[in-house]
């Protein structure tokens, strides 16, 4: 790939600096000349242009060529700018080595040697090129790194509303209980009150009753709104919670399967990290259980869930007695679209973006194993 390169000279007379620019334009047609008759004009045109080399004449009034180049390398945006200096009077070893503590790759001495200049001129546009094809590389790079990063943000919400319509199947499974109690309970107001049985303890019975009934369904409604709301930022939170949390919002899926939840936590494990994105993968992991079990007919199914702390690491185990993975797909459940869930049931994304999120948000470790029951999953996260 052929580039063009921005040369700067900078000097106070007109001669040299038509000089250096017929050399270059004769025998470089990829090059750009600025020219600049003084440091202040220089500082003008690197602030507007981006200068790949400076020819700097050292000798100029107001502000020398050492001035002018210690205050480029002052400067974040220009002190990797490459400097020549060009002299006719300074060559001594000090004022050689003053110039390249200030950023100096390298002299040219009046009268120029054109030949010698040209040569000198090459190497560094070679250099120059090697430099902007890494900076092209790595452009690319990030280019695609945030491809990539925006199509798992779409393939996350694509998840997520999975994941929504399976919760709210759940919520109306969770409603239906107490919707019915205080349907009951209203009714049974009604019958005491035509029956003048209706005193002061009864009222106070109905009022607790219907306020527990309430604020059951009230609850669900919040664990609902914060496991989908948009504000994602990093918390403080027990690792128990989030894990309370997540069974609730599924519960229904494992009463139906008469699926037993088994804890053996560490209330006290608290991290500061997504609590939202945690619950999500747990709700995976467990739906991905419920429905091993359910499509291998379990016999008493049970899951269970267990915490610990190891080293600076919080620990999230969660097995189940469906009869574990085969061999064979062990190290493909984390690949996109592999599901092994029939017909139209599986995605094949909860598992990816469940390690996704875990590794790559978080900042931890999602790996799946099996013992002599079934399917384990270990969460790591950083305390």
């Amino acid at each position: 790939m052929s580039f063009n390169y921005n040369i700067l000279i900078v000097d106070d007379t007109k001669a040299n600096i038509e000089s250096l620019k017929a050399v270059i334009n004769s025998n470089f047609s990829n090059i750009n000349v600025y020219e600049s008759l003084s440091a202040k004009d220089g500082f003008d045109i690197l602030y507007e242009n981006k200068i790949d080399l400076i020819l700097l004449d050292i000798q100029m009034p107001e502000m020398d060529g050492y001035e002018f180049a210690k205050i480029l390398s002052q400067n974040a945006d220009t002190k990797m700018i490459p400097i020549v200096f060009v002299t006719a009077v300074f060559t001594s070893e000090d004022f050689v080595q003053t110039g390249l503590d200030l950023g100096a790759i390298d002299y040219i001495t009046k009268p120029i040697d054109t030949l010698k200049l040209v040569k000198k001129l090459k190497l560094y546009m070679k250099l120059l090129e090697k430099q902007k094809s890494l900076e092209l590389a790595l452009d690319i790079e990030k280019a695609l790194r945030k491809e990539i990063e925006e199509q798992q943000s779409i393939m996350i919400h694509q998840n997520k509303l999975t994941a929504m319509g399976e919760l709210l199947s759940n919520i109306a499974h969770q409603w239906r209980q107490p919707l019915n109690i205080l349907a009951l309970t209203t009714a049974n107001l009604k019958m005491k009150f035509n029956a003048g049985i209706l005193d002061e303890q009864k009222i106070e019975e109905i009022e607790t009753k219907t306020k527990t009934q309430v604020n059951y369904l009230s609850d669900t409604i919040d664990d609902f709104r914060d496991f989908f709301s948009d504000n994602s930022q990093k918390e403080y939170f027990k690792i128990s919670d989030a894990i309370n949390t997540s069974v609730n919002l599924i519960k229904p899926s494992l009463d139906v399967n008469n699926i037993d939840i088994n804890y053996d936590m560490n209330d006290t494990l608290e991290i500061k990290n997504y609590k939202k994105e945690l619950s999500q993968v747990i709700i995976n992991i467990i739906n991905n259980a419920v429905d091993i079990i359910e499509q291998n007919k379990i016999q008493n199914p049970n899951i269970t869930i267990k915490t610990l702390k190891d080293k600076n690491n919080v620990v999230i185990k969660i097995g189940d007695n469906g009869g574990g993975i085969s061999e064979d797909i062990l190290l493909k459940v984390f690949e996109p679209y592999f599901t092994t869930k029939f017909g139209s049931r599986g995605t094949g994304l909860g598992l990816f973006m469940s390690k996704a999120i875990i590794e790559k948000n978080m900042g931890g470790y999602l790996s799946a194993s099996n013992d002599e029951n079934g399917a384990i999953f270990t969460i790591e996260l950083p305390l």
